[in-house]
């Protein structure tokens, strides 16, 4: 009876190891990723568009049960659950829920809502049985922490049953550790002061705090302008957070995702800001404290980073603000750049990533997986175990493969399997260690050899082809001539071959024997008239023939300057067939061309030229300057545009001969006026040299501020906005101007304030002379420090709206401004209505 009740146990422990209720991602403005496929695909049926946070679930087979952006529970058919609204959370709070499971309960899910810059913590339970398997929110907004920041994270208790679900106190250094257990939520927190007061500022409480997949570690980023990150021990059996290590000196407005590699090894850090690279930081642990930049290398460098979330592939998927793709880390417990990152891993079907990805139970995704090869019918498919698991006790694969019996499964951590049939095979691996288990299951696919067929043996006539086709489309094909096409196109005899690799990466080859006959298709052309002084070339070339010529030549080809009757005998290469062909060559003369004038073009204009020579019976051809054929005519030609030094080509033909090219050249001399200088903004009381091309006489207008107007390079000393104008003048009197202009650069002046009332006076925050500055960055804060409004080369168009367009009510705003790179005005400006 003992040992009955402890199988018991054991398998109702295994049933609670589940690996996929992370599989299903939905977040940012309508996004959404499935990790049931692979590689994983895009969801389009979400409903959440929320700012950052954001949360789902799946059941054990990796199904959708329910998601939420932290104030509304969706259900798995995308509707809003059954007394699934008004949740205390926040779109624009990093971490707004994470869902939690019920250690024994398969029905009650907890879901923990964080409000906004040190908002409550709350929970609510669902009921997942309620409304026919849709779920009903049972409980609402249970307050469990008056003051918090926007971080919150989960992972298994140690003894594989219970969970711990972390959170941080704003004002303060205190880590809250929440248990839930088989009787529920337990309202007393372990309370662990440590490291960093964290809230110092409302923004400051912003950024993620995650717990490594074993539950060993934790790490917290905390935003501006605090720029830090902190990690940390975790006693996953105690809840005690303890040897705090700073990381700190972040670039922007410092950092904000954080996550661990599924072995530990390894840190990533994303750092935040808008309009300048940032960068992702994968930190060596253990660290000490210390600058990040002297603890980590950077394994990418792009603009608007956001959240980082491991996922059940074992890869971290990277969230950049605004982007249609995620981004990924495909070797997280690889050092450096062996760890790949990769750009556009996921592409999210026209969807967009805001700041943040789901938040989970990061002991979801504790590494157990493998990896295998061998996918052909009647390859030996070898299996390699991948676990970040320690203290491994014993393995235990199946193959799904019920037809082999005995063979279907293995207890060796690296077995082979040898697949009777093609098909897909859906294979487990179980990983026992410390009185439980991790379990994997992936599909593996056995694929038919591919069947090859060229065709019989056969014989072509000469000029015949034949198109000898691989099949197996998609496929990698050589040839045995080289070639990497699917087809091949046979025009010689000889033995071909062709071995291809199909897209399942099975292998298939076969062979043909291609054999020619020579049908003699050559000739001499019809009786023709040359120039005098013209040579011309009687070629009868056919490969492997024999050939006599009237002059006693035996070359395929011959060369005629006289006239006279020429003949060819041909015999083909198989020596069966003969052919016998004459052509009669005679002379033609053609007379001189002559052209009335050249001429000199100054502007853009359309020109006529005429030639002269032609005998009755004889046209004129004329060609562009790469001597291609344009029109023939009575000897008068018209020109398109001429914008250039353009040549044209002339020569007489009869219908049969052609006689010399005579060439005409068009001269187009109109100079080009060229100011170096760009448009541009000074100081007042700079100078500026101009710098002027394309001429040889040069002339500025209008000379004021000039010390000289008729050189190239004159220097100007302006005391206001001026433009100038360039004229340049050539040998042939030939013009052209060309104009820039300087604008002088006045101190700007801020108002502080602005009446949006709709009046047409004042109604828009008009700072002086700010679009001189064409790098300016404007950043409006409300009083509680939430930015509500951006601008980049701001043009003073703001009247007093928020980013939905609605306007903001009378009040005071403060204000940071970047002019340029390096100076930063910040204030306060009050809308009056």
């Amino acid at each position: 009876m003992k040992k009955l009740i402890i199988l018991v146990l054991f398998f109702s422990t295994i049933s609670t190891y589940a690996q996929k209720q992370g599989n299903i991602w939905y977040f940012g403005s309508n996004a959404g990723v499935n990790f049931n496929t692979s590689p994983p695909t895009a969801l389009t049926d979400g409903q959440i568009s929320t700012w950052e946070g954001c949360a789902t679930i799946a059941n054990d087979d990796g199904n959708l049960l329910f998601y939420t952006d932290g104030i509304t529970v969706y259900t798995k058919n995308h509707t809003v659950m059954e007394n699934g609204y008004g949740l205390y959370g926040d779109p624009s709070s990093t971490q707004s829920g994470v869902i939690i499971p019920h250690p024994t309960n398969k029905n009650l899910y907890y879901v923990f809502t964080v409000a906004l810059q040190g908002g409550s913590l709350y929970y609510s339970i669902v009921d997942i049985s309620k409304q026919s398997g849709y779920g009903e929110v049972i409980e609402k907004n249970n307050k469990i922490l008056d003051l918090s920041t926007e971080k919150i994270t989960a992972v298994k208790h140690k003894n594989g049953t219970d969970m711990w679900v972390i959170a941080h106190e704003y004002l303060s250094n205190k880590f809250y550790a929440y248990l839930i257990t088989k009787d529920g939520f337990q309202p007393t927190p372990v309370i662990t002061a440590v490291g960093s007061v964290m809230g110092m500022s409302y923004t400051s409480t912003i950024g993620y705090l995650k717990a490594s997949p074993k539950g060993t570690k934790l790490a917290a980023a905390v935003y501006f302008p605090d720029k830090l990150t902190e990690v940390y021990d975790f006693d996953k059996g105690t809840g005690v957070v303890s040897n705090p290590v700073t990381l700190t000196n972040f670039n922007g407005f410092g950092a904000y995702g954080v996550e661990f590699s599924p072995n530990e090894k390894f840190l990533y850090i994303t750092e935040h800001d808008s309009g300048i690279p940032c960068n992702l930081y994968q930190v060596k642990l253990p660290v000490t404290s210390g600058d990040i930049k002297d603890r980590s290398v950077s394994i990418a460098k792009l603009d608007g980073f956001g959240a980082l979330q491991l996922a059940s592939d074992g890869k971290i998927y990277v969230d950049q603000v605004y982007s249609q793709y995620l981004h990924a880390i495909e070797e997280p417990n690889e050092e450096g750049a062996k760890s790949k990152f990769k750009e556009n891993a996921i592409y999210l079907e026209g969807r967009t990533c805001t700041y943040g990805l789901p938040t989970f139970n990061q002991s979801f995704f504790a590494e157990v997986g493998f990896s295998n090869s061998g996918q052909c019918l009647g390859d030996i498919t070898t299996f390699k175990l991948k676990s970040s698991v320690s203290n491994i006790d014993s393995v235990r694969w199946n193959f799904g493969d019920a037809a082999s019996g005995n063979k279907n499964s293995s207890k060796q951590q690296n077995p082979t399997h040898l697949y009777e049939k093609a098909g897909t095979y859906n294979v487990t691996v179980n990983v026992y260690y410390q009185g439980t288990f991790a379990t994997y299951s992936n599909s593996v696919n056995v694929y038919e050899l591919p069947v090859v067929s060229l065709g019989n043996d056969t014989t072509l006539f000469y000029g015949q082809s034949l198109l000898l086709d691989a099949g197996n489309p998609g496929s990698i094909y050589k040839w045995s001539d080289g070639s990497t096409q699917r087809t091949l196109l046979v025009k010689s005899p000889g033995t071909y071959i062709v071995q291809l690799t199909s897209p399942t990466g099975c292998g298939g080859a076969d062979t043909i024997n291609v054999h020619y006959d020579q049908v003699i298709n050559v000739g001499l052309k019809a009786d023709t008239t040359i120039c005098v002084g013209e040579t011309i070339q009687l070629n009868v070339a056919l490969p492997g023939a024999s050939y006599l010529w009237s002059d006693g030549s035996t070359n395929s080809s011959i060369t005629v300057n006289q006239t006279g009757k020429y003949w060819v005998k041909i015999t083909n290469a198989y020596q069966n067939r003969v052919k016998t062909d004459t052509i009669t060559v005679k002379h033609y003369q053609f007379s001189s061309i002559g052209i009335v004038s050249d001429t000199i073009l100054c502007e853009p204009q359309l020109a006529t030229i005429t030639a002269t020579g032609a005998k009755s019976g004889e046209t004129y051809s004329w060609f562009d300057s790469n001597k291609t054929f344009l029109e023939n005519n009575n000897g008068t030609f018209h020109t398109g545009l001429i914008k250039t030094n353009t040549n044209f080509y002339v020569q007489l033909t009869n219908g049969k001969c052609v006689g010399d090219m005579r060439k005409v050249s068009l001269i187009f001399d109109k100079p080009v006026a060229t100011i170096v200088n760009k448009d541009t903004i000074i100081v007042l009381g700079s100078t500026v040299k101009l710098n002027g091309k394309g001429g040889k006489y040069y002339h500025w207008e209008p000379a004021l501020y000039l010390d000289d107007t008729d050189i190239p390079n004159p220097v100007s000393a302006p005391g206001d906005d001026i433009t100038y104008q360039l004229i340049v003048l050539n040998d042939n009197g030939c013009t052209d101007t060309a104009t820039v202009k300087i604008l002088v650069r006045k101190q700007v002046s801020i108002p502080n304030t602005f009446t949006p009332n709709g009046d047409g006076v004042n109604d828009t925050w008009t700072i002086r002379y700010i679009d001189r500055l064409p790098d300016n960055q404007v950043y409006i804060y409300s009083r509680q420090g939430s930015l509500i409004r951006n601008f980049r080369n701001y043009s003073n168009t703001w009247d007093g709206t928020g980013s939905n367009g609605q306007p903001l009510p009378a009040g005071v705003y403060y204000y940071v401004i970047y002019l340029d790179k390096n100076t930063r005005q910040s204030g306060y400006i009050t809308i009056i209505r």
